[in-house]
C-alpha cells in the first residue's frame, strides 16, 4: 500500500506528526498549506495505513493521535521496564 502521488505531501504530513502527534484536519492543513479538503482525504489514507487513529468518535471536530509514536513515550508497555 502506497500514497501514490500524494506521497510527497504524506512524508511532510509525517514530519509534521513527530512534531504534533495529536492533531486535527484544520491544523495539519494549515501547516500542509493544502484545503481541509484535500487533509482530510490524506489523513484518511493514514487512517486507513493504521498511521493514524481518530479518538474523538464525533463527526467534527475530531482528533487524530500518531499512535504507534505516543508509544516510544508511556510506560505501561509489556515486555519495557521503566528505566529502559
Amino acid at each position: 500500500q502506497s500514497l501514490g502521488k500524494g506521497a510527497g505531501t504524506g512524508l511532510r504530513m509525517l514530519d509534521f506528526l513527530y512534531e504534533r502527534p495529536i492533531t486535527t484536519i484544520r491544523q495539519t492543513a494549515q501547516f500542509l498549506g493544502k484545503s481541509q479538503t484535500a487533509t482530510s482525504i490524506l489523513v484518511s489514507r493514514f487512517e486507513e495505513l493504521g498511521i493514524l487513529r481518530e479518538t474523538t468518535h464525533q463527526g467534527r471536530y475530531r482528533r487524530y493521535a500518531y499512535d504507534e509514536f505516543l508509544a516510544l513515550f508511556t510506560t505501561d508497555q509489556p515486555g519495557r521496564s521503566r528505566g529502559a
